[in-house]
């Protein structure tokens, strides 16, 4: 269920030590399968199953942000990153913003 993953995140997060300046979700819509189900064409949507973006912002060193996401993605969370962005946190030069973005899948 979808509080739970959210906590599990901020759970690894912690544990990182990393700065956590936003953290928020939002659902993308149904899963399409690719293949024929039952009274479906293939790319219909399979019921049940939608897809939760998490979006967040970061705070920390490069090795740890690196370690933090190694963790989710060997977690038995079904957790994947689609998309980061690393840049200079302009108050201390031995620290990064992170911009993260995980998705997963979840049942309705």
């Amino acid at each position: 269920d979808l509080p739970s993953l959210l906590q599990y995140v901020s759970s690894v997060a912690v544990e990182n030590s990393l700065k956590v300046m936003q953290l928020d979700s939002q659902k993308e819509g149904m899963k399409t399968t690719g293949k024929a189900v039952k009274g479906k064409k293939p790319g219909q949507q399979e019921s049940g199953v939608i897809t939760v973006v998490i979006r967040l912002d970061l705070g920390s060193d490069y090795h740890t942000i690196g370690r933090f996401i190694n963790q989710l993605e060997c977690s038995d969370q079904v957790l994947y990153v689609d998309e980061v962005k690393i840049s200079r946190d302009p108050v201390d030069v031995l620290k990064q913003r992170v911009n993260l973005v995980l998705k997963t899948h979840v049942k309705k």
